[in-house]
């Protein structure tokens, strides 16, 4: 009897795995979805709502500081047993989360939650682009991984409204909870600088001293890979930007109950699903500079139809066409670069691949949001006038996916790729157990 199982059967495995591996990333983005709407109703109930900002941000702080690190653990030890071991972290702590007593016990387990959070990302995403060879089949599933983004994060949303509206919040961190914070506190200019030091110590060593470096700094010298990376970080922080403020100007402009809130980004997951199948048709027929300057400029419009909507509108003159069009923004983006950073190096580095796109999409929201919010402070007249300090930073916003929009198409020269299977070189350059199957079809991460 043959030992290569049939290809029938090959198929339907391989769909089952990228179904439960795309799923990490939509409990990932359902606890993004969840917190943007929920954290300052958990910081009252604990005690203070102008601390909610730290139960908010303490969960993608730690996720976006440890993903780097996941990613190389994952390496070493094996992709699908940090994403378990990621997982059961990533549970546990959840969990704990919700019997929370105050404020600071909140945000240290949160923390915590995030590590977990930053082992699972990368190695999901570094098992289905070594299952899936370059080609069609990988284009599809990290095109449904990127989806997961904004139908989680509208799945989150409605989780929110319901548990924290209806239920004890407790049950929410049950279900999954996190998103970001501004800087209106002086001690977020000191992170800021010691964050901005620590980078640049952690590039100064592994280019100079580490043997075997995280993050391989040749990754950087391939050609518009540079330019591709910073018009990603330009559009995520645009992203984080419509989010955010499209949230809060539900709550505080028109006074929307939590549940009303998350009802209005529904749409958000219809938008991701059609921008998937697109996103994975797009990219062996398109250069990536156009993939992402068409992700890019859907952005910039849901943030132009945002920022020039009145305080009091009806729903679907200008919110509903604004979310719905969001979708296309980061599942392009998200989408392209995972893509042509998996392409660009080794089947062995998948998951630094993996790691570098998960800290770009997290840090550009943060960093996005930090900048908003200065924006919105000095625009807003000390709270006074609070409209034209949210559409000042939905400006930012814009500004931000137009410089997104000039670098794709002026810098970024990427061909398509329409490959299918994995090239001689990337074979050769594979070790381990990553270079024990060399076929074209998927590799059974089961077997």
């Amino acid at each position: 009897m043959s030992q290569n199982p049939p290809i029938e059967l090959i198929s339907v495995r391989a769909v089952a795995i990228s179904v439960s591996i795309v799923a990490s990333q939509f409990v990932q983005m359902i606890a993004y979805g969840a917190g943007v709407v929920a954290a300052t109703t958990i910081a009252a109930d604990l005690g203070n709502a102008n601390d909610g900002s730290w139960i908010a941000a303490s969960y993608p702080l730690t996720q976006g500081a440890f993903v780097l690190m996941g990613g190389r653990v994952g390496a070493i030890y094996g992709h699908k047993n940090i994403l378990l071991a990621g997982s059961l972290w990533w549970t546990l702590f959840s969990l704990v989360s919700g019997f929370a007593k105050n404020i600071v016990s909140s945000v240290v387990l949160r923390a915590l939650t995030g590590i977990g959070g930053a082992f699972m990302v990368p190695n999901a995403i570094a098992l289905l682009t070594i299952t899936f060879p370059p080609g069609r089949q990988r284009n599809v599933t990290v095109a449904f991984f990127g989806a997961m983004a904004p139908i989680g994060a509208a799945g989150g949303s409605v989780f929110a409204g319901v548990f924290a509206q209806l239920l004890p919040w407790k049950y929410l961190f049950f279900f999954f909870q996190a998103p970001f914070i501004g800087w209106n506190e002086p001690y977020e200019y000191a992170l800021l600088i010691a964050a901005v030091l620590h980078v640049a110590a952690f590039v100064y060593w592994e280019g100079r001293f580490a043997q075997d470096p995280i993050l391989p700094l040749d990754i950087w010298t391939a050609p518009s890979f540079v330019p591709m990376i910073l018009a990603s970080v330009f559009s995520f922080m645009a992203v984080g930007i419509f989010v955010w403020y499209c949230n809060v100007w539900n709550l505080v402009l028109r006074r929307y109950s939590l549940l009303l809130d998350s009802a209005t980004w529904v749409p958000l997951a219809g938008g991701g699903t059609v921008a998937a199948l697109v996103s994975a048709w797009l990219v062996p027929k398109l250069d990536a500079q156009y993939i992402l300057a068409i992700g890019s400029g859907c952005i910039m419009v849901s943030c132009v139809l945002v920022s020039t909507m009145p305080d009091e509108q009806v729903y679907w003159a200008q919110l509903f066409p604004a979310i719905s069009i969001l979708g296309f923004g980061p599942d392009f983006i998200f989408t392209a670069t995972q893509i042509i950073t998996s392409n660009t190096v080794r089947k062995s580095q998948q998951g630094i691949a993996g790691s570098l796109i998960g800290t770009i999409m997290v840090y550009g929201q943060s960093t996005g949001i930090g900048l908003a919010s200065t924006v919105d402070s000095y625009t807003n007249h000390h709270g006074t006038t609070i409209g034209p300090g949210y559409r000042h930073a939905l400006y930012l916003g814009i500004a931000l996916s137009a410089c997104a929009i000039i670098i794709s198409s002026c810098f970024v020269r990427i061909p398509k790729d329409d490959r299918e299977g994995w090239s001689l070189s990337d074979e050769g350059a594979a070790v381990g157990r990553q270079s024990e199957q060399t076929t074209t079809q998927p590799k059974l991460l089961a077997e």
